[in-house]
């Protein structure tokens, strides 16, 4: 997509890549700390690493 201009809103998409329990500890984590829910997170996808998944979180971006 087309970045908003300044003072607008984007999207942020941030990636997340480890083991499935590693990823849910630190999604739980950063519930906790009122950072995302944790269905807002994809579903995990698995990679070409043994034993490692990824997810990844979009959140709006809100500049001032």
């Amino acid at each position: 997509g087309t970045p908003a201009s300044s003072g607008g809103s984007e999207n942020l998409r941030l990636m997340m890549f480890g083991s499935l329990a590693c990823i849910q500890h630190e999604i739980h984590r950063l519930h906790l700390k009122n950072y995302a829910e944790p269905n807002d997170w994809s579903r995990p996808l698995p990679t070409q690493q043994p034993d490692e998944v990824m997810v990844i979180l979009t959140k709006r971006c809100h500049r001032a």
